[in-house]
């Protein structure tokens, strides 16, 4: 019964999170997807070093260089990279949108959040946290609708 309790809490929850609030537009998002197309053509066409500078604030390019040249050399030890999932996208207002990739690599996964900031009319990139650790994410996640365990699917 508690678990039915939590589980109804948390969609609840999500939905309460993801959900327009009174007054907002639907579509309050709409200008973070050509960001993150932006973002994933450089990554794809360019370098992941290129993408990753792409979200850095103004005068701190040095500083995420460096950070960028160390994710590129601990992706190229993980192997090949099958591809990229959109696992989740939380939006807070209409103003702050956090967005969470499972970037498929050969040997393990790696995660990637960008998270996305308007003070005015003008979305930009925030801030970006690669997380190799899977059972945090899994943690994070499982109070939310975004978790589902299937026993008979595991085995």
């Amino acid at each position: 019964m508690k678990f039915v309790m939590w589980s109804v809490l948390a969609a609840i929850t999500t939905v309460l999170l993801a959900s327009p609030s009174h007054g907002q537009k639907a579509s309050a998002t709409d200008g973070v997807d050509p960001l993150i197309t932006r973002f994933w053509k450089l990554w794809d066409e360019k370098s992941p070093n290129a993408a990753i500078l792409s979200l850095a604030a103004r005068g701190k390019e040095g500083n995420v260089q460096t950070l960028a040249d160390q994710i590129s050399g601990a992706m190229s030890r993980m192997g090949n990279c099958f591809g990229r999932d959109e696992i989740s996208r939380i939006v807070i207002g209409s103003r702050f949108v956090r967005v969470r990739y499972l970037l498929r690599f050969e040997s393990q996964p790696l995660f990637l959040d960008i998270t996305y900031y308007r003070a005015d009319t003008q979305w930009r990139s925030y801030g970006f946290n690669f997380v190799s650790d899977e059972n945090r994410i899994i943690s994070e996640m499982a109070g939310t609708n975004q978790v589902h365990q299937n026993v008979a699917d595991a085995r």
